[in-house]
């Protein structure tokens, strides 16, 4: 573990089967998994101040 490393947290979600099968894939087509996409989508939503897409 590298010294400095950022401490994480988990983040439980209840996504539809669907949702979640299709997002998937999109996501792999990008070579991003579910926590990276989540993880990208918090920093997103402190960059904007709140949710980047509602904007």
């Amino acid at each position: 573990m590298v010294a400095n490393a950022p401490k994480s947290e988990v983040v439980q979600a209840w996504l539809e089967k669907d949702v979640k099968k299709k997002g998937k894939h999109i996501l792999q087509d990008f070579v991003f998994d579910a926590p990276a996409a989540t993880n990208m989508s918090y920093h997103q939503i402190i960059l904007q101040g709140g949710l980047p897409f509602f904007c």
